[in-house]
């Protein structure tokens, strides 16, 4: 079959089944024949939430801190699994009653029929009245819900006997098409991402800084898959949100005076719930000297050199995993990030994006920094958009994903904003300066 005929028998399919959204968090639903989940109700005074889910537990405690109240399962589910694209049929379709869904499902894919069955031996004796059973497919999820309050009142000896009993008032059991829609992290993040690349779930990644470039960037790596899959990421700052940092931050006004760390952590989890952001309020310089042995991947955002300079020592001396640095040069004219993956790659201090004299820094001649002092008792800073720091944060995440997905690219990476008084920087693999103290000690 060509392309275009599954593509239009898929698209006939969708047409015509034109079942109801239904919000489906499937990140921890096995892949098996049949599988039980819950159906869960969420309550917010401004729209409350149906959904699938397999772990409930982990479900509620996420909902919970957004706020939402929680009702318990109001139906059974069950989830099956199938290699079989739904099509749609010539006869009694779309299904308005199990007499007509049993039979169109068991003509194009018996298997999924064969659970179907199973689920209802289970339902017997089932406390709900009414059940959810859905099918999934890599390209397609579609299901049912059903409801049989007369027959969870009877009693059956056996599973056989319900299951026998519900064919025979087929004709009387309306059903409700429904079309899942996933709403878990995993899926959120992994669906954005070509085939063949790889997102950054299942790893453990620590972020030092929370501040111009940090609050972008935590919000990138998490929509990019940090955090999600099993893997966690670890932001690492001390400081509080000022109200100088505001207009140009990720946080705003509802995070003043309050740690950097802990607030991102707290808005990036209310945007994607799941992913697993671990707040760390210490000075990044007195962490314990092993404290990034268990990481795979370790991003600099606070774009200072100091702090530059001594996790780049720790990475020469074999302290820590690959470190990928950002930093906004001058007052935003230009952004660059730069990934330190083997002991063979140049430092920072070889690249020198200070100096205008340095082939890799996109300063122009005597550019000199602008420093500025807010009112009262604020102190002096490097006044630079936001637009800087967020492009410093992408720079940042691009080298990661290119880190995940093992392919090669160069990898100091440069944007110019300010072309009047910036100059162009070829993305490329910077050479080690003869002498460096740091990369040749």
């Amino acid at each position: 079959m060509s392309g275009d005929q599954l593509a239009d028998i898929q698209d006939e399919f969708w047409y015509y089944w034109n079942g109801d959204s239904f919000a489906i968090d499937a990140e921890d639903v096995p892949t098996k024949t049949l599988v039980p989940c819950s159906v869960v109700e969420f309550n917010r005074p401004d729209r409350p939430l149906t959904v699938f889910c397999a772990n409930q537990q982990r479900l509620e405690a996420v909902y919970r801190k957004l706020g939402f109240e929680v009702e318990r399962g109001i139906c059974a589910a069950f989830i099956v699994d199938t290699a079989i694209f739904p099509r749609a049929s010539n006869l009694d379709w779309p299904p308005e009653t199990l007499h007509q869904f049993l039979p169109w499902l068991q003509k194009i894919d018996n298997e999924s029929y064969k659970s179907f069955n199973k689920m209802l031996e289970q339902l017997n004796g089932s406390r709900f009245s009414s059940a959810a059973f859905v099918v999934r497919h890599s390209k397609a999820w579609y299901g049912i819900v059903f409801s049989f309050p007369q027959l969870n009142m009877m009693q059956f000896r056996r599973g056989s006997e319900f299951r026998q009993t519900v064919h025979r008032r087929s004709k009387s059991i309306g059903v409700s098409r429904i079309s899942p829609y996933r709403i878990d992290a995993e899926y959120l993040v992994n669906r954005n991402h070509r085939e063949g690349a790889r997102p950054l779930t299942n790893m453990r990644i620590a972020q030092v800084g929370c501040g111009a470039i940090g609050g972008y960037l935590a919000d990138q790596l998490v929509r990019n898959g940090a955090g999600s899959g099993g893997g966690e990421l670890t932001l690492i700052d001390n400081q509080i949100l000022s109200h100088g940092n505001i207009g140009r931050h990720y946080l705003g006004l509802l995070s003043m005076n309050l740690p950097k760390a802990s607030s991102l952590a707290e808005s990036i989890g209310k945007n994607i719930p799941g992913a697993n952001i671990v707040p760390n309020i210490e000075r990044a310089e007195n962490l314990a000297d092993d404290f990034f042995d268990s990481f795979d991947l370790v991003l600099d955002a606070t774009g200072q050199e100091g702090i530059i300079r001594v996790l780049s020592q720790k990475f020469y001396a074999g302290r820590l995993p690959p470190l990928i640095m950002g930093w906004v040069v001058g007052n935003g004219i230009a952004s660059q990030a730069y990934a330190l993956r083997e002991k063979g790659d140049a430092c920072i201090q070889c690249i020198s994006p200070s100096d205008s004299i340095s082939p890799y820094s996109p300063l122009k001649g005597e550019n000199e920094l602008e420093i500025s002092y807010g009112g009262g008792c604020e102190q002096a800073y490097i006044p630079f958009s936001s637009a800087a720091a967020n492009i410093a944060a992408s720079l940042m995440v691009s080298l990661a994903l290119q880190f995940a997905s093992e392919t090669p690219g160069p990898p100091l990476r440069t944007v110019v904003i300010d072309h009047a008084n910036a100059k162009q920087v070829k993305d490329r693999r910077p050479k080690k300066s003869e002498g460096c103290a740091i990369c040749q000690t």
